[in-house]
């Protein structure tokens, strides 16, 4: 604490013999400011030369005005002056050695806020999203990402003011960009090649797909670096960088060459027992080089990991998502995950010498929440962040699910800014149950048409999920996991229609997977024990294993006759359809296209079955009832793609509405300036 807060005394004050020219060297060697002291051990060792050369030739100024002044001070020998000094040097080393240690965590991003003197003030204010910014080398300008245009594009922004500029200007969606540390380049993700899309995995994911190209920072040609990879980040020399690629639980991180060429996997070992990711996300190196640090995100949370540069056993550092390091990577920066905290900027100090955290984190920014996407200047002094707005609201669509033709124009059941996830209609159609995020966890909500709102869960404890209702339209099965970090096990619980009498009915579910037998004798899920599909039979309270397989995406569904099982998969790599009977038997795929394939629901006659392409607009393929029959996509609604999130659709018993959630996920920059 002293040496972080105290000055020192003169060093003569507690030596008379001791030369003043010593006490110059001390107090640039501990200053309190960084900016004060030595910036390289090099430049300490000149100095330390000099005062030792003067000292031996006895050439000190001190030593020659004590001469002329006739100075009765008592005289060292040569040899008693190096005694001194050298137990001196000795005591500073071992002071600068813990003022060195202590000052990597107390530099300027990781002193402690001076409310007074921080101020916020927005950089955007257009309608839409603004978001994912990236400060260059200098501090002045943000490259970040806008959909203002209709589609998603790069723009950079002077911190002072002045127009935005479009960067990139190309009719595909681009995205992630990242400032080289020289400030020279932009590496980016974009979808100019045609072959994938920017979509939502989930509304608590960001955006991902496409490829990772680099163009010049003022403008020019885009090259393509690297293929089917997200959240470029470059090295601290700017030789190359980190992304992330792979299908879902088989993700990896890589690195590339800034010019190309082969990627080379970083090898991350997570420790035995723990369940594959979902996704990584964000990996990016401290200001030396020697930690990468990256999200996993398991479904259940997400959580702040750093791992060695070559790769081995990550350390978990924190429950959050989108983190950055702080100036030096004395601070990590990041969104707060833990319940109560309402997706909040906090920081926490970070020691780069073992890879540590060095004490509690702090909020930087409290209020609202969904604060993310943080970029900070290279001396720590500015930070810009974007503020997110996120809704889902239930729609109900005029649709012919026989001829598959939109009737008329969607009609919104639900507004506000609820986040109304994954919903259930009511087998006549006049109720719709639905999981509502809000607060710190997630419950069970019945919307009667016409009626108020009603909660049907609410217990605490718990995070309530995926609500199915019965086809005899008395019951709703729902997920259910405990809200307490790391207490990751979900199961299948079953209340009544109005929310009464809920019962625990099966174990170790998984989150995204349930769905009832037509009959509503039984219900089909993914089981956590062996990572396949069953039914479970609710009169003789047992289950039946439905499948064999690697790689179940999850999200089943059960045809009108019983007879099909229809669940996602990403066996062959992108989220593809597969279909397999009832009964047993080979499975077979019934959607495999370029694109993650999503959410798929049969037609009331059975004959089409209904799916949507990137969580965007919905399409069709001949169904079970007609055995599977070949043929291209055909697409059933026209919605505008870029940003589209459409989320759980269905279709009512009857097939003459189709219902789903609709995401408007906007944001803003925001610039904080913390007066230092």
């Amino acid at each position: 604490h002293a040496i972080v807060n105290v000055e020192p005394p003169p060093i003569t004050r507690l030596n008379v013999q001791l030369p003043p020219e010593l006490e110059d060297l001390l107090a640039k060697a501990l200053a309190k400011e960084l900016a004060e002291r030595y910036q390289h051990a090099g430049d300490f060792e000149i100095d330390l030369r000099r005062f030792k050369r003067a000292l031996d030739s006895n050439s000190l100024i001190s030593s020659r005005t004590q001469v002329l002044a006739g100075s009765s001070k008592p005289k060292l020998t040569p040899r008693s002056w190096v005694a001194a000094v050298t137990g001196i040097l000795l005591l500073l080393g071992a002071v600068a050695a813990g003022f060195w240690y202590l000052g990597r965590s107390t530099s300027p991003a990781a002193k402690r806020l001076d409310l007074e003197r921080m101020t916020l003030t927005p950089l955007t204010t257009d309608h839409g999203y603004e978001g994912e910014p990236s400060f260059s080398a200098d501090g002045q300008t943000v490259a970040y990402v806008s959909d203002r245009t209709g589609n998603f594009e790069v723009f950079l922004k002077q911190v002072s003011g002045g127009p935005d500029i479009n960067l990139t200007n190309n009719s595909a969606d681009d995205a992630q960009p990242a400032f080289s540390p020289d400030g020279k380049q932009i590496a980016f993700v974009s979808t100019r090649t045609g072959d994938t899309s920017l979509l939502y995995f989930g509304y608590d994911l960001p955006l991902m797909g496409g490829d990772i190209w680099v163009m010049p920072a003022l403008g020019g040609s885009a090259r393509r670096i690297a293929e089917r990879g997200n959240f470029p980040s470059w090295s601290p020399d700017g030789s190359g960088f980190l992304y992330t690629s792979g299908p879902q639980r088989r993700q990896k991180i890589f690195r590339v060459a800034a010019s190309g060429g082969e990627p080379k996997e970083v090898p991350i070992t997570f420790s035995a027992g723990e369940p594959p990711p979902r996704f990584l996300l964000y990996p990016s190196y401290s200001s030396d080089g020697s930690w990468i640090m990256f999200v996993v995100d398991s479904v259940a949370s997400h959580a702040i990991y750093v791992v060695g540069a070559e790769g081995g056993e990550p350390r978990r550092i924190a429950l959050g998502r989108r983190p950055v390091w702080g100036a030096n990577s004395g601070t990590i920066i990041y969104t707060n995950d833990e319940p109560g905290k309402n997706h909040s900027l906090w920081q926490i100090p970070f020691d780069v010498t073992n890879g540590k955290v060095l004490g509690a984190a702090e909020p930087l920014t409290v209020g609202r929440g969904h604060d993310t996407h943080a970029t900070v200047s290279r001396d720590g002094k500015l930070i810009v962040f974007t503020a997110l707005q996120i809704s889902f609201n239930v729609e109900a669509l005029p649709f012919d699910d026989e001829q598959g033709r939109v009737l008329g124009e969607p009609k919104p059941m639900t507004g506000g800014n609820d986040v109304i996830y994954f919903i259930s209609p009511s087998p006549d159609n006049r109720s719709i149950a639905f999981e509502s995020h809000r607060g710190t966890s997630s419950h069970i909500w019945r919307l009667d048409r016409g009626e108020n709102l009603v909660q049907l869960t609410s217990d605490p404890t718990y995070d309530d999920h995926w609500p199915r209702w019965s086809p005899d339209g008395r019951a709703i099965a729902f997920i259910r996991k405990p809200v307490k970090a790391g207490q990751a096990v979900s199961n299948v619980w079953v209340m009544a229609a109005d929310g009464a009498n809920p019962q625990l009915t099966i174990e170790k579910a998984s989150y995204f997977s349930l769905s009832w037998m037509p009959d509503s004798s039984g219900l089909v899920y993914f089981s956590l024990i062996d990572n396949q599909i069953h039914l479970f039979d609710l009169s003789a309270r047992s289950s039946r294993r439905l499948t064999d397989e690697q790689n179940i995406s999850y999200v089943p569904t059960v045809s009108p006759d019983g007879k099909w099982l229809i669940f996602q998969s990403t066996l062959a790599g992108n989220i593809d359809i597969r279909a397999v009977m009832i009964a047993g038997g080979e499975t077979r795929d019934v959607v495999k296209t370029t694109h993650h394939d999503f959410h798929p629901f049969v037609s009331a006659s059975g004959r089409w079955l209904y799916f949507q392409s990137d969580h965007k607009n919905i399409s069709r393929v001949p169904g079970p009832a007609q055995d599977w029959r070949a043929s291209a996509p055909e697409k059933v609604t026209n919605f505008p793609e870029s940003g589209l999130f459409l989320e759980d659709p269905q279709v009512s018993r009857d097939g003459r509405e189709l219902l789903y959630s609709r995401g408007r996920i906007t944001g803003d920059l925001w610039l904080m300036d913390l007066g230092r």
